[in-house]
């Protein structure tokens, strides 16, 4: 089975992209970890389960090297989450976490979410690639 075309992926990363459930990921050349959240899901509307998350953290790993790295968590494609997924935290191998959502309401109940659970890591969600990346490069 190949694996859909993924238009986030830049053209010239030269590292494996790699394909688990519903999450895609490679690691870039500036030695972030890159995770595309809820590729290949069967309606918009389908909740990104804990299985999802648990795959996604698995993802990551297998990218680090057993290195911790700044990590990109790209989840514009999640309309939906179960609490499950909620519940999945980065291990000790996410140096810094930045999360890309779709909108600002979206951005603030993350926010929320994050002030409420306090993770470990230094973490920001933003609604602009650029800016997180900016971000997650001083960490």
């Amino acid at each position: 089975m190949t694996a859909p075309s993924s238009p986030e992926a830049p053209v010239n990363e030269t590292a494996v992209k790699v394909w688990c459930r519903h999450n895609h990921g490679w690691f870039s050349e500036a030695g972030v970890v890159h995770i595309i959240a809820g590729v290949g899901m069967p309606t918009p509307d389908y909740p990104y389960s804990g299985l999802d998350a648990q795959a996604a953290l698995a993802l990551g790993i297998s990218l680090t090297d057993g290195i911790p790295r700044p990590v990109v968590g790209d989840m514009r494609r999640v309309r939906r989450t179960e609490t499950a997924a909620r519940r999945v935290k980065p291990n000790h191998l996410v140096k810094a976490l930045a999360i890309f959502v779709e909108s600002p309401v979206t951005r603030m109940l993350a926010n929320a979410y994050l002030g409420i659970t306090r993770p470990e890591q230094p973490t920001k969600v933003s609604t602009s690639t650029d800016a997180a990346l900016n971000w997650l490069t001083a960490h």
